[in-house]
C-alpha cells in the first residue's frame, strides 16, 4: 500500500503546486484512505489486513499536528538555551538550567549550586522574558 501511495504521489508530482492554505499531510492521508477503500472493495485479505492495521493505529490529525508543534517548540527552546549560554557564568547557567527544567524553588537551587538567590532571581527573569 505504501508503494501504491508513493506511486500516486510520483504521478501527481509534475502537476503539484504548493498551496499554503492546504495541508500536504492532509492530502496524503486522503490518498491513503482512498487507497485503503479500494483495497477493501477488492477484498484482498493480505493487503486489506495490512492496510487495516496501519489505519487503526494512526493518531488523529489534530494530535499529529500538536505533536509536531510540540517537537518544534522544544527544538526552538533548546536552540535559544544554547545561544544564551555564553551570556551567563558557568555556575549561574547550571543553576538557571536546573531552575527552568525542574521548577524547584530558587532558594533550594541556589544552595545546591552555591549561587546567590539575588543573582538567580534577575537572571531567571531575564531568561524567561
Amino acid at each position: 500500500m505504501v508503494q501504491d501511495v508513493l506511486s500516486i504521489w510520483y504521478q501527481k508530482l509534475p502537476k503539484w503546486e504548493y498551496d499554503p492554505t492546504k495541508s500536504f499531510r492532509g492530502w496524503l492521508r486522503t490518498v491513503m484512505l482512498n487507497r485503503h477503500r479500494e483495497l477493501s472493495r477488492k477484498k484482498s485479505p493480505t493487503l486489506l489486513d495490512a492496510a487495516t492495521s496501519v489505519f487503526t493505529n494512526l493518531p488523529s490529525r489534530k494530535i499529529a499536528e500538536s505533536t509536531w508543534d510540540l517537537n518544534y517548540a522544544r527544538q526552538l527552546v533548546a536552540a535559544a538555551m544554547e545561544a544564551m549560554q555564553n551570556d551567563f557564568a558557568d555556575s549561574t547557567w547550571l543553576a538557571l538550567r536546573e531552575l527552568v527544567r525542574t521548577g524547584r524553588p530558587t532558594a533550594e537551587i541556589s544552595k545546591e549550586f552555591e549561587a546567590s538567590v539575588w543573582t538567580l532571581y534577575p537572571v531567571k527573569s531575564r531568561f524567561l522574558s
